[in-house]
């Protein structure tokens, strides 16, 4: 049993890139009776030429509507790629007329405290902001698998992420298994952050 870190509307599309958090956002929202449609960027490169390929394919198959984009200029402001992306692809899904629910989950939360925390503050992924929703930050990565697996979900596997040439991965590859070392409790002293912050909304109605 998955427990949600806030509330979700009947109406919701979920942005989609066809690996297992995402996919296991579809498949549990869907299986839920609510109106779900899916959003997918492209980047532009092979890697996600293959992942369109095989979204595509699973709206199909789901009879889910898919709206989709594709970055058509250069990165001008000499952002670092990864950020880059990421404000290419925020400003696509802000074009949606519903709430956007994104595959994040208590491992990229992880993940995120570490990185702030090398920048000076550890900070939590938002639960909710603006129009979107991260309805699985209290779910470990392996619980998204894991309900893959047992709903017939098949995903997509994106190489990329288990490269190292980039911070966050460099840390999802290798840093976090340090800081594991240190505190095996990790991941429960963020979800414990995250339901305190639950709590303190819940007392403040």
């Amino acid at each position: 049993m998955m427990k949600l870190s806030c509330k979700v509307p009947r109406r919701v599309e979920i942005a989609l890139s066809g690996g297992p958090d995402s996919t296991a956002a579809l498949y549990f929202f869907k299986n839920s009776g609510r109106d779900v449609s899916a959003a997918f960027f492209h980047h532009g490169t092979e890697t996600s030429e293959k992942s369109y390929l095989y979204v595509a394919h699973m709206c199909k198959q789901l009879d889910v509507p898919l709206r989709t984009a594709k970055i058509t200029h250069d990165n001008s402001s000499h952002q670092n790629l990864e950020a880059f992306w990421r404000n290419e692809r925020y400003k696509f899904f802000e074009g949606a007329e519903c709430p956007v629910i994104t595959g994040h989950h208590l491992d990229d939360a992880v993940e995120w405290w570490i990185f702030s925390s090398l920048h000076g503050e550890g900070k939590l992924i938002p639960r909710v902001r603006d129009m979107f929703l991260r309805p699985f930050l209290l779910c470990r990565k392996e619980q998204l698998v894991e309900f893959c697996d047992k709903n017939n979900a098949n995903y997509w596997e994106d190489k990329t992420n288990f490269l190292i040439d980039r911070p966050r991965v460099l840390i999802r590859n290798k840093m976090i298994y340090d800081c594991l070392k240190i505190n095996p409790g990790l991941h429960k002293v963020i979800k414990k952050k995250y339901l305190k912050e639950i709590e303190d909304e819940r007392k403040s109605r």
